[in-house]
């Protein structure tokens, strides 16, 4: 088709590649829940900005197509950011049993009830727990003897403070953290 103009490669490249680096930044975040991943993403945010406004304005002066596909980043970016600002407000808790035996009726309480019927011994559940103020994570559960026992998951937490977490049953906080 003679006239008709392609998009430039700049534009091309600058989307696709911006899009594919905030996507695997927001992915290792999500899948891992750490805190590192949520600031490259940060700094990636501003950084990317700033090189897609610089080739927007090199393509706006040679007079370059594709400038309005460099605008599509711009709806990825706030979903990519909207997803990190969620996890940051979520703590996922995953509750190890190795207590060498079964419990029962536990219940997760301090920023939101949670309740686990059973977790048998070796056996784990995630929950997930939303953080919408200073709280702290504690539990209830009933041991296969009978008796009750209670411990402090996390003894802090708070908004912005959301990530993976490993509790092992039975074992205190600061044990948990370095197990």
């Amino acid at each position: 088709m003679q006239g008709a103009r392609l998009i430039h490669p700049l534009a091309k490249y600058t989307t696709i590649i911006t899009f594919f680096i905030a996507f695997l930044i927001c992915l290792a975040f999500v899948l891992t829940g750490d805190m590192d991943y949520g600031f490259i993403g940060l700094y990636y945010f501003f950084g990317a900005g700033i090189i897609n406004l610089i080739i927007l304005i090199l393509l706006a002066i040679i007079g370059g197509r594709g400038i309005g596909l460099l605008f599509l980043n711009i709806p990825t970016a706030i979903v990519f950011f909207a997803i990190g600002i969620y996890f940051t407000s979520v703590m996922r808790v995953t509750f190890i049993n190795d207590s060498g035996q079964d419990i029962r009726n536990i219940h997760i309480s301090g920023c939101e009830k949670e309740h686990i019927e059973v977790l048998e011994n070796g056996d784990s559940e995630t929950v997930w727990i939303e953080i919408e103020h200073d709280c702290q994570i504690e539990m209830t559960y009933i041991t296969a003897k009978g008796k009750r026992k209670t411990e402090t998951v996390m003894s802090y937490v708070t908004n912005g403070m959301g990530q993976k977490y490993m509790h092992h049953i039975g074992k205190s906080e600061y044990e948990n953290i370095n197990y």
